[in-house]
């Protein structure tokens, strides 16, 4: 006796293309786009969300190296010295001239005075009296229990208005994050 075929056998065959009515077909689930690249005019064919998050404007790596080899850059100023530094337009969101700028830049803001201003009675109780003000309440999507005590005018370039109630405002952790990454593209304008 010969035995019959396994249920998962037919769940492949089906895989494969093979259906069990003609009505049911493969329908694309992105939607592609043509561009042209910025160095050889090749069109390059990709899908909506590729071209709004990795696209370059190139068609390979080659034309990307042979772009940076002949000077398609763009002048901008590091964040941390203002020295003018040259950026390919594949890495037009670098905002410093090097790796040293960039570490330097993150660790400014934690010097030893910062910390010392950080861990003080005078922060603990500016930070209590702004999520008290605002009841705990996220003030950009309404979450509760929100605790993150957030600077209007920044910690390092307004020293004066640190402790100042009014320069707070009570944001939980996703707001937090979107609200600093919004402050470093607004001071990113070329």
């Amino acid at each position: 006796m010969a035995h019959p075929t396994p249920i998962w056998l037919n769940q492949w065959k089906l895989r494969e293309g093979q259906h069990k009515s003609p009505k049911t077909e493969f329908k694309p689930t992105a939607k592609w786009i043509e561009r042209p690249c910025k160095l050889c005019g090749k069109n390059v064919r990709l899908t909506e969300s590729k071209a709004e998050k990795y696209w370059a404007g190139y068609c390979s790596k080659e034309c990307c190296y042979k772009a940076r080899k002949t000077g398609l850059s763009i002048k901008k100023k590091c964040l941390y010295c203002n020295k003018e530094f040259r950026v390919v337009s594949a890495r037009i969101n670098s905002k410093f001239c090097s790796t040293e700028c960039h570490g330097k830049a993150r660790r400014k803001s934690w010097s030893e005075t910062d910390k010392h201003l950080r861990q003080s009675w005078e922060y603990r109780n500016w930070k209590a009296k702004v999520n008290l003000r605002d009841q705990f309440i996220c003030q950009d999507c309404g979450q509760k229990n929100s605790q993150i005590a957030h600077h209007l005018d920044d910690w390092n370039f307004h020293p004066e208005k640190r402790f100042e109630v009014d320069n707070g405002l009570t944001l939980c952790r996703s707001c937090h994050a979107k609200r600093h990454k919004k402050d470093l593209n607004f001071s990113q304008a070329p």
